[in-house]
């Protein structure tokens, strides 16, 4: 693919029983020098994230696949790479959250949110809070420190260095079909907060 090119990567995870997708956009900058750009994307991810991406998550948390979509050109397929070996929660949880409860990564950029101004700030809703981790509904230091490691692997590849591929925040236009990319921002910096937020169609036999 070519440098501009706008993918979405997204974490296939298990939280449980339940299937959570959080997700963030990649811009090709040099690429991979695979034959399969989808392939190289995945790769770059996989080496980004490192052999254990979720130390101070709970062990029910996993990430078992990484789902990539050319989103701009279009062209290709969406593709399903398994992450090898499938990474795991280190912090043995025997009674796990509500599936709803998640950890929220907040991205900022260098543009300032107006009318009318788009993709100036985007989220991660991370699952894996062990109980352990929050006390009435706020995150301990412990599991903010985990939170922010995790966050840092992907922005030491992606915003740090970001040769071959940039973090951005993307906005599509509405209604647009096939989707459409309307405004892209680089991520220049992200913050942890510390409030348990709730994704509320992450329920039992329904997944977000």
């Amino acid at each position: 693919m070519a440098s501009g090119d706008v993918w979405r990567v997204t974490l296939e995870c298990a939280w449980g029983s339940i299937q959570c997708q959080p997700g963030f956009h990649l811009i090709e900058g040099a690429g991979g020098a695979g034959v399969n750009p989808a392939q190289d994307v995945a790769d770059s991810v996989a080496a980004a994230l490192g052999a254990d991406p979720l130390n101070g998550f709970s062990d029910q948390c996993y990430i078992n696949n990484l789902r990539i979509e050319d989103c701009q050109p279009g062209l290709l397929p969406t593709q399903v790479f398994p992450l090898a070996p499938v990474a795991q929660g280190t912090v043995a949880d025997l009674n796990p959250l509500p599936p709803q409860s998640a950890a929220v990564i907040s991205l900022k950029t260098g543009v300032k949110g107006a009318t009318g101004v788009y993709a100036t700030a985007g989220r991660m809703y991370m699952p894996g809070i062990p109980q352990t981790g929050q006390i009435s509904g706020f995150l301990q230091a412990t599991f903010q420190t985990a939170l922010s490691v995790f966050a840092s692997l992907l922005f030491a590849a992606y915003v740090d260095d970001g040769t071959a591929y940039q973090w951005h925040v993307v906005s599509y236009t509405p209604g647009s079909v096939p989707r459409t990319v309307r405004a892209v921002n680089p991520v220049t910096s992200f913050s942890i907060n510390n409030v348990v937020r709730s994704q509320r169609r992450r329920e039992y036999g329904v997944g977000i």
